[in-house]
This record gives C-alpha cells, structure tokens and sequence, in this order.
C-alpha cells in the first residue's frame, strides 16, 4: 500500500479516482495513473507506476487528466 503525503500541509493524501491518465505525444502514450487529492488544501496529483499504452485514437481529457507535449 502506498501513502501520498501533501507536500504543504503534511497531511495523507486520499484517492479519489482510480484509472485517470497522464498522456504524452497528443494522447498516444497513456501512463494509467490514480488520482489523489489533500483534504484540507484540495491539491491533487496524478501518480502512475506503470509503463505506457499506446492508444491509436485518443480521446479529449478529462478534467483533471494530464496531457504532456
């Protein structure tokens, strides 16, 4: 199990999504990735430890989704 600490309030961070993405090259490498968010300053990061997909169609993020050039 692994803990993601707040980097500014050092306070355990929750997850709230399983399977968001972080996407390189215009979408075509997709890292799968949860999302986590800090309950008292609301910050949220995307931590994947995964190697890359390739999707030959991808779609429009969603909120919150990590695109990357």
């Amino acid at each position: 199990m692994v803990m993601v600490v707040c980097g500014s309030c050092e306070l355990k961070m929750v997850c709230i999504k399983t399977g968001a993405d972080i996407s390189f090259q215009n979408g075509h490498h997709v890292y799968p990735s949860d999302r986590y968010e800090c309950p008292k300053c609301k910050s949220v990061v995307n931590i994947s430890n995964s190697s890359p997909l390739f999707d030959p169609n991808p779609e429009p993020p969603e909120e919150f989704d990590v695109w990357m050039s």
